[in-house]
């Protein structure tokens, strides 16, 4: 199951943000990243919680892969496919809301 989850991560990450960037530089010719926020910010603190999700969800099927223990209420077939279910339908629901702001 951990790398199931690498793999809908990275394609996640691939289809939402890398196609998406490019298809707005293509439109534009800006980047979609912008990398000079303000310190302390909403813009800046969204940037930060953000890295801190995107490491986490990479940590914890790493975290499997190495064999550590894993949280045992959590640790339930069903649940573990409603995340998968829940991934699929966020990148899904992600790209049409792009489609849809053009």
């Amino acid at each position: 199951m951990a790398v199931l989850d690498l793999v809908l991560f990275g394609v996640g990450v691939i289809l939402v943000s890398f196609v998406r960037g490019a298809i707005q530089y293509r439109r534009t010719g800006s980047s979609p990243v912008r990398l000079r926020d303000r310190p302390g910010s909403p813009q800046c603190w969204a940037r930060i919680v953000s890295t801190v999700g995107v490491v986490l969800a990479i940590a914890a099927p790493l975290a499997e892969i190495a064999g550590l223990q894993p949280f045992e209420p959590l640790d339930v077939p069903s649940v573990r496919w409603a995340g998968v279910v829940l991934v699929v339908l966020g990148i899904a629901m992600t790209i049409g809301s792009q489609a849809a702001m053009g």
